[in-house]
């Protein structure tokens, strides 16, 4: 299955776990959601996907800290989805990585030059594997994982 490609760990990374909501409600996400690395796998391209918005936004209000904050955490998020491959898997997990570390140098690129095109084409591509991995994780197309929306899309 495709989703060996990556491998399994016990726990998730902090960028994907659901903040506490207000008024002390329960996180959205469920350990549930952790247990099965395939939704782990969405929240984490989702999470990714909408800090790159953000970043854009507050690239637009000229907030020039909490624009590298947010294009951190994507960056994080890629390397950690690059780190999550399982070599052994062959080309996929090797096609993916290089596809990944593109990602990276692109979201490097915007930060540093505020090179908002870099930005746009990287969340463009974690759009699209975004799209491929729902398609094959849910079982259809343009589905959405319980607690995923395609708010970082738009």
């Amino acid at each position: 299955m495709v989703m060996s490609t990556f491998k399994q760990y016990s726990k998730p990374d902090t960028y994907a776990e659901d903040e506490p909501r207000s008024g002390g409600e329960a996180p959205l996400w469920g350990e549930a959601v952790y247990a099965d690395k395939g939704l782990f796998l969405l929240l984490l391209y989702d999470k990714a996907i909408k800090s790159m918005t953000e970043a854009l936004e507050l690239i637009a209000k000229g907030d020039m800290v909490e624009k590298g904050e947010r294009l951190i955490r994507a960056q994080d998020i890629v390397l950690q989805l690059s780190d999550a491959l399982d070599p052994s898997t062959g080309a996929i997990a090797d096609n993916l990585e290089r596809l990944y570390l593109y990602i990276y140098r692109r979201l490097i690129r915007g930060n540093i030059r505020l090179d908002t095109e870099a930005i746009v084409e990287a969340r463009s591509l974690m759009m699209e594997l975004l799209e491929s991995w729902q398609a094959i994780i849910l079982g259809r197309d343009s589905a959405t994982a319980p607690g995923l929306e395609n708010r970082a899309m738009g």
